[in-house]
This record gives structure tokens, sequence and C-alpha cells, in this order.
């Protein structure tokens, strides 16, 4: 794992506090969900959109943007997909997770899935 050191965290409503992240693994500690998942749906509606209107970011927030880079998805159903995959992260962070899961992770899910629902 590979620290990165103490990022300040932003506020909601005048809440601050600070947080370690490792890179390697998006482990994020002392982060308020609320304050993360904030955080991930403005970073998805800024690609939705297609403006991106700042140039700081936080390090999951790279990950995250590398993370969808990497998985290429095609122009036709990157929209509908990115859609889908912030309602899972939304899901699953009311659910209890601390962090937004990889939208690698997302569509390896919706893969298995689908498999496990096809007859051998």
């Amino acid at each position: 794992m590979y620290c990165i050191g103490q990022v300040r965290s932003p506020s909601i409503e005048g809440s601050t506090g600070f947080c370690r992240y490792r890179v390697m693994d998006m482990f994020v500690e002392n982060l308020d969900a609320e304050v993360v998942l904030h955080r991930f749906n403005k970073l998805l509606q800024e690609l939705l959109r297609g403006t991106m209107n700042r140039n700081t970011f936080q390090p999951w927030e790279i990950e995250i943007l590398l993370d969808i880079e990497s998985c290429n998805l095609r122009e036709a159903v990157k929209r509908e997909t990115l859609r889908r995959y912030q309602k899972a992260v939304q899901r699953s962070m009311e659910k209890g997770a601390r962090v937004p899961l990889k939208l690698s992770e997302y569509l390896e899910g919706k893969k298995s899935a689908v498999s496990k629902s096809q007859p051998a």
C-alpha cells in the first residue's frame, strides 16, 4: 500500500475533517461517507454533462476517473452505464459502504450476475 499522507476533506454544511488515502486500494480512513457520496455524485454529474469545472481532485476521485477511462465504454452506452453505476454506488453507500466501488467492479458484478442467472 502506498499512503500519500493527510488531505483535508471538503466541507458539507460546515463539517470538516482529515482523512488518509492509500492510493492502491482506495482506502479512506475517517472520512464521512456523506462527504464521499456528495463528491462522487458531483464528479459523475460533471462527467455526464461533459464539463469538468475544476482542476483539483481527491486521490480516490482520480482513481475513479482512471478506472472509468480504462473500462473503454462505447459512446452509445456510456451515459446510461454511468447513470446506472452512479445509482449502484448510491445504494451501496446507503447500505454502509465507506467508499464508492469502481466502475470495473460494478461491471464485473453485473457480468457475474448475468452468468449466474443463465442456465448451465
